[in-house]
């Protein structure tokens, strides 16, 4: 599964990524990005390194948009269903990710710090 020399020392497999030019929720870790570099035309992405947002806005899957932790409960939805069975967090709720200002090229075999 090592596609890209290297990428382990450099501590970037199991970090996320976006993409330039892609919608803000597409946030996915490298492997997902080689998959899609294979499919593209050109022979780079430019990505930037993503850090997982707390207290801000989350991810329902559920209705696919981005919520506050106030509109989400059981007054104000009604898909939301508490991970522990009974109050708190909602099971469809993921955190969303800010970027770090941290750029990279991504090339079929290797990766390039841009910033």
């Amino acid at each position: 599964m090592n596609r890209i020399k290297g990428i382990d020392k450099l501590g970037l497999r199991n970090k996320w990524f976006m993409a330039e030019g892609y919608a803000y929720e597409n946030v996915y870790k490298i492997d997902f990005w080689l998959d899609e570099l294979e499919g593209e035309k050109e022979e780079s992405i430019d990505l930037e390194l993503m850090k997982q947002a707390t207290g801000e806005e989350m991810w329902c899957k559920e209705i696919g948009c981005f919520v506050s932790q106030g509109d989400c409960g059981k007054l104000n939805c009604d898909t939301y269903i508490p991970r522990n069975g009974k109050n708190g967090r909602c099971c469809h709720l993921i955190n969303g990710h800010i970027g770090t200002g941290k750029y990279y090229r991504l090339y079929a075999d290797r990766i390039f710090a841009l910033t």
